[in-house]
């Protein structure tokens, strides 16, 4: 089951993207043990 993300407004998603990339510059992007080794690697 994938999350949909449809009303949220282009600021919104703006500060999320700044989130995740600042996670991925320090290497704290966490990853559920949920994930299957191919949702790790993408």
């Amino acid at each position: 089951m994938g999350l949909y993300y449809e009303n949220l407004d282009e600021k919104t998603r703006e500060f999320m993207l700044r989130e995740l990339e600042l996670d991925v510059k320090n290497g704290k992007v966490y990853l559920s043990p949920r994930l299957n080794a191919r949702g790790r690697k993408a």
